[in-house]
């Protein structure tokens, strides 16, 4: 147990510089980090951000999209990945289930253009003999980005081009 004669001056000083120097930062500045680490290898999607900032709001009472991305980057960053993908697959039930759904521009890790969702439609007409339009590939990337397999979306658009 650490008495009070055992802090130095020196201490306290060094631990009042520290949490005045955070608090000169602005809070978007202390988040940047998980929030980036949020986009890295292109796992992860706004969408993703999306259907977990409504999941965590049930629970936190006002959790946003940005407030998920830090979340999630901070588990990321502490390696807990497949406790992030359980929450996001149990989330993006839960969206669903209420009536939401991301849109196609919530799939941006990367931005999906008409063009890959062409290219979709075309190789899975002849992969599974379907006859599906971009439009029908545009709503199958959207379901998959949304249960967090932008990464499926990913390998299915390789094989495309």
């Amino acid at each position: 147990m650490t008495k009070k004669t055992d802090i130095s001056r020196r201490d306290v000083m060094t631990g009042a510089a520290t949490v005045v120097g955070a608090a000169l930062l602005p809070s978007s500045a202390l988040a940047q980090e998980p929030a980036a680490t949020f986009y890295v290898g292109q796992k992860y999607t706004y969408c993703d951000a999306k259907v977990l900032a409504h999941f965590w709001s049930g629970s936190t009472g006002g959790n946003n999209i940005w407030d998920a991305k830090v979340s999630a980057g901070q588990m990321i960053l502490n390696r807990q990945t497949r406790a992030l993908d359980q929450k996001i697959r149990a989330a993006a039930q839960m969206f669903s289930q209420s009536g939401q759904s991301c849109e196609f521009e919530d799939a941006d890790n990367p931005p999906y253009s008409y063009d890959d969702a062409a290219s979709l439609a075309s190789y899975w007409n002849k992969e599974w003999n379907q006859n599906m339009t971009p439009y029908d590939a545009k709503m199958k990337i959207i379901l998959n980005v949304e249960g967090g397999g932008n990464g499926w979306v990913l390998g299915e658009l390789a094989k495309a081009r």
